[in-house]
């Protein structure tokens, strides 16, 4: 076999040779899950079956059982052989003979779906399919994603279920998509029902597939084999074949980690568009009669003739959830740098605008780091600290709300009037208790609530779900999502929505009576003034509950570009006019001034 693999190397570069030989790669980590070898020269290979043909001679690595190889493709997908590394045993001490034979077996049906692999959420282990799972005492699992991917088109109207799996089979590729990105690489076995050269038989063959990974193409089959044997079990001839060197990159990895702004306000749960065929036999008795079988045929279809886009991975998004974030993490420091500089600006409003500013930064740093994470811990701590800083960032945007629906609502009030007639002291005193009423609330608050979340989350595994979603650290069960999280929020938006309008209603009153008494035409920035108090009370939110409840993608879009710009938006509208740009300017002339003589 060596003489036949110096044949099919021949028309290679240096570079190419050089991904399918272990000179300088024994021992080397390679398996990782955004790459694939053609082969490997680690402690895995030997018990994978894909060692380079040359590790024996290179190599003396001490070998390890790692488990099973599990195909994400089937294996008619051309130029495809791609497999991950699941757990596939079962507890010497576990009992049950016919559970751990489905597990432990290297059984594989025809179709290529059995097994399909398990992934427990709590562990962050992937089995090579349900047995495994329940010998090892997984609770919180999910299957992978089983779909097929068909090259042409081709017309289900008559399907049945006797049918459909076999037409899906003869035309389309099986595809298995693991939910754990992180399992380790590795190249699949090949099937067990391995047609067998003449001079050779099944057990041969498999021995032959397994002792060595140099992925060949078939030319005429449009088929990857592990090997020249086993291509040469096919029947096929050497002339037929060349190397075949895999891509080291399959998936590039992006540069832009974070999820996208959608998660914090994804909470309907939705199936995947699917075409499903209803054989149900019917039995009913009408006076003396009884019908003990009657077919009946009707079109149905018209039930189901409108079709929506329902809360889509959109890369786009992504993009722009990243983007915004960075712009407004940028805005944010800026604005944090200004109340810090500048005392005058540190009234009560401007403490409530720094406490604001900080929670949305820490939020906004959180989130640019909820991305899925390889080890389950991380992914626990940060699911649980963007779980506290969107909650406060929430209850500290209802608390500005709050605050400034006060100011402008009650100034005419015999309580305001007293408290601006009052001594200073005595006004000091009460803006004291005031902040620190509002601190408790909007930093107190969402730390109960956390709290309450990881107390719960630690004595029942997972049934808060923190860091256990598919894409992102965040809350992976719905329900829990949607009473720790959205409906708190819900009612905070609700009340910051009825401020706003109920304020910039007493702003317009409050400046037509105004111009009644003075008899003077005064220009109106009560728009500006809207755009303003809408940035910190964070009314735009709103977009996100609604575009889960109506199913509308396209709300998705401006959600993300005005939630994601918010910090940018407050920058805007406090740091750059007012008394903040007036601060800034005087403090520039003044350093001028200063300049000045000394030139």
């Amino acid at each position: 076999w060596k003489e036949q693999i110096k044949i099919l190397v021949k028309p290679l570069t240096a570079n190419q040779m050089k991904k399918l030989s272990c000179k300088r790669r024994c021992g080397r980590k390679q398996r990782h899950h955004d790459s694939i070898k053609s082969c490997f020269c680690d402690e895995f290979c030997k018990s994978f079956g894909d060692c380079c043909f040359d590790f024996d001679e290179l190599c003396t690595i001490p070998q390890v059982s790692m488990g099973t190889c599990v195909r994400e493709y089937d294996h008619r997908f051309p130029k495809r052989l791609i497999g991950r590394a699941v757990w596939s045993f079962c507890p010497k001490n576990f009992t049950d003979e016919s559970t751990k034979q489905k597990c432990q077996g290297d059984d594989e049906d025809e179709n290529g779906l059995n097994p399909v692999p398990v992934y427990d959420k709590y562990s962050n282990v992937t089995y090579k399919n349900i047995f495994c799972a329940r010998c090892n005492e997984a609770l919180h699992t999910a299957f992978w994603e089983v779909s097929f991917w068909c090259p042409k088109w081709f017309d289900v109207s008559n399907l049945s279920q006797s049918r459909d799996f076999k037409l899906l089979q003869d035309r389309c590729y099986l595809q298995k998509r693991p939910v754990d990105d992180s399992l380790k690489r590795c190249i699949p076995w090949p099937r067990p029902s391995i047609k067998s050269d003449p001079t050779k038989g099944n057990t041969l063959c498999k021995a032959e597939c397994l002792g060595y990974a140099i992925l060949v193409y078939s030319r005429s089959k449009l088929k990857t084999f592990r090997n020249p044997q086993c291509a040469f079990c096919y029947g096929i001839e050497l002339v037929d074949l060349k190397i075949s060197v895999q891509d080291d990159n399959l998936d590039p990895p992006s540069i832009i980690k974070p999820p996208e702004l959608t998660i914090l306000f994804e909470f309907i749960s939705t199936s995947k568009n699917s075409i499903k065929v209803v054989d149900q036999p019917k039995r009913s008795e009408d006076r003396p009669t009884t019908y003990v079988h009657d077919e009946a045929y009707g079109n149905v279809s018209k039930n189901f003739n409108k079709t929506r886009e329902i809360l889509r991975k959109n890369k786009f998004l992504q993009h722009l959830s990243f983007i915004g974030s960075v712009v407004s993490i940028v805005s944010l420091v800026l604005l944090l740098v200004t109340y810090v500089l500048f005392a005058e600006l540190r009234n009560l409003p401007g403490k409530i605008m720094l406490n604001l500013t900080i929670s949305l930064l820490l939020y906004e740093s959180v989130f640019l780091s909820a991305g899925k994470k390889d080890h389950q811990l991380v992914c626990l701590v940060v699911a649980v600290l963007f779980h506290l800083f969107a909650l406060s960032s929430f209850t500290w945007m209802n608390v500005m709300a709050y605050d400034v629906h006060r100011t402008f609502t009650e100034v005419s009030g015999n309580h305001s009037l007293l408290f601006q007639l009052g001594p200073a002291a005595n006004r000091r005193e009460d803006l004291k208790i005031r902040l620190m009423c509002y601190s408790l609330y909007a930093w107190g608050g969402p730390a109960i609530v956390v709290l309450s979340c990881v107390t719960v989350d630690q004595l029942k595994e997972g049934a808060i779900g923190y860091g256990l979603g598919k894409e992102n650290c965040f809350i992976s069960e719905k329900k829990v999502k949607i009473f720790s999280f959205i409906l708190p929020v819900g009612l905070i938006l609700i009340f910051n929505l009825f401020a706003l309008g109920h304020t910039s209603f007493h702003i317009v009153r409050t400046r037509k009576r105004a111009r009644q008494v003075t008899k003077q035409q005064q220009s109106s920035n009560v728009a500006l003034i809207c755009v303003k108090m809408a940035s910190v009370m964070g009314v735009t939110w709103i977009l996100g509950i609604a575009a889960n409840l109506q199913a509308l993608s396209l709300l998705w879009y401006p959600y993300v570009v005005l939630n994601s710009l918010q910090g940018f938006f407050i920058f805007l509208s406090f740091a750059t006019t007012g008394k903040a740009l007036e601060l800034y300017q005087s403090n520039f002339f003044k350093i001028l001034r200063k300049q000045a003589p000394q030139n």
